[in-house]
């Protein structure tokens, strides 16, 4: 697979063009041509699984669409869509035209009941009437009074959070007030575990994600700040931090914890991450102390919870 050099690092030739077509309709033959030369190139390669998406690959970001996929892997990111097949694949179909029913002309006549002649009319109690009327009225008003007070009470304290606060990620036990600064008002919270050799965790309140967390464990002679470091940049100001992991580094929109660990008597890294979709706090120096405070609670328990013990 041809490398391409490009800002930030290096790309193989599937992952720039298939981030190229992540948009648009495509020829079926060519899709199907794509994918198996795609598929022999990988296989031809001997990649191991999740390679592409790894930490010790400096790889730069490929997809800018808005979504939170970085476009590394071609084959289970970017893929574009095959044009679809026709509603009607027969040429000599032709579509049915529905006919429109006419409505019907006949009429029915009702039976006529006989009735017994009218009893003569009284003259109606007019200061009767004016009664009644004035109750009515002041009954509709007292009503709609009631009404807008209740309008104008739920507008003022409207909002807020419907929702209880998580007390892990994914599985990974966290204190929930370490959630509340990133967490915005909502009616329900969900997390989304995916992935096998890198475990991400995204979480989303009213399907709007809030933030995502990426662990991960590495070879000890990879540098996982080094590898991030242009993502940390884009971040906005990486300052190195003591205190989450043996190496810390902490963003206006995100932080990352390092630390060495033992998996099965061999030695590795473990690194963690989380990575904030919303400026929120608005503040950014009370952000940035809220991602350190998180990191350094989530770190050593995310290593815990997959099966990586500090050394």
């Amino acid at each position: 697979m041809v490398r391409i050099k490009v800002r930030g690092g290096e790309a193989y030739g599937f992952q720039t063009v298939s981030n190229f077509m992540r948009a648009g309709d495509y020829d079926n033959t060519f899709m199907n041509k794509y994918g198996d030369a795609l598929v022999a190139t990988e296989k031809k390669m001997k990649l191991p699984d999740h390679y592409l998406q790894g930490t010790g690959v400096q790889v730069p970001k490929l997809n800018f669409l808005g979504d939170d996929d970085f476009g590394r892997d071609p084959m289970t990111r970017g893929q574009p869509r095959p044009r679809p097949e026709p509603l009607h694949p027969h040429p000599g179909h032709q579509r049915r035209r529905l006919r429109r029913q006419r409505p019907s002309t006949r009429t029915f006549r009702r039976p006529v009941i006989p009735t017994d002649p009218a009893p003569a009319q009284t003259p109606p109690n007019t200061s009767a009437m004016a009664s009644v009327r004035g109750r009515r009225i002041r009954t509709a008003a007292a009503a709609l009074a009631t009404v807008g007070t209740l309008l104008l009470t739920a507008g003022c304290g409207g909002g807020g959070r419907d929702y209880t606060l998580p007390k892990n990620v994914c599985g990974t036990r966290i204190d929930p007030g370490l959630l509340s600064d990133f967490m915005p008002d909502g009616e329900t919270v969900k997390a989304q575990p995916t992935g096998q050799s890198i475990w991400y965790c995204k979480v989303f309140v009213d399907k709007a994600q809030v933030f995502r967390t990426q662990d991960a464990v590495t070879t000890v002679d990879t540098d996982p700040l080094k590898v991030k470091e242009r993502e940390l940049t884009r971040e906005g100001n990486p300052v190195r931090v003591p205190g989450p992991g043996e190496k810390g580094v902490v963003t206006d929109m995100g932080a990352m914890a390092v630390s060495r660990c033992s998996v099965k008597g061999k030695q590795h890294v473990f690194v963690s991450e989380i990575d904030l979709f919303a400026e929120r706090p608005d503040n950014t120096a009370d952000r940035r102390k809220a991602l350190k405070a998180f990191m350094k609670a989530y770190h050593p328990r995310a290593m815990a919870h997959h099966g990586c013990t500090a050394t």
